[in-house]
């Protein structure tokens, strides 16, 4: 598993998970990943994995989509997993 030494997200994505209401959930889950508990985030790559995308658990619903860029993790979307 790749270190993660800090997760960062544009304000855009902020705004989103707040009108979600998921807010409290996605910092938890952004906890677990700094301190190397993220199988209780799921995270893993998506594939083709070359694109190098990868995504992890927020809730049984949401799933955050990023990108490592060298140790640092760049959620880009929330997506509903169930759709």
């Amino acid at each position: 598993m790749r270190k993660i030494s800090s997760v960062r997200e544009p304000d855009g994505i902020i705004l989103s998970l707040v009108k979600r209401g998921i807010l409290k959930q996605y910092l938890k889950a952004k906890e677990h990943l700094l301190s190397w508990r993220s199988q209780m985030t799921d995270l893993k790559q998506r594939k083709p994995k070359m694109l190098g995308l990868w995504q992890f658990r927020i809730t049984r619903k949401y799933r955050a989509m990023c990108s490592f860029k060298w140790d640092v993790l760049h959620v880009f979307e929330i997506s509903d997993h169930q759709e």
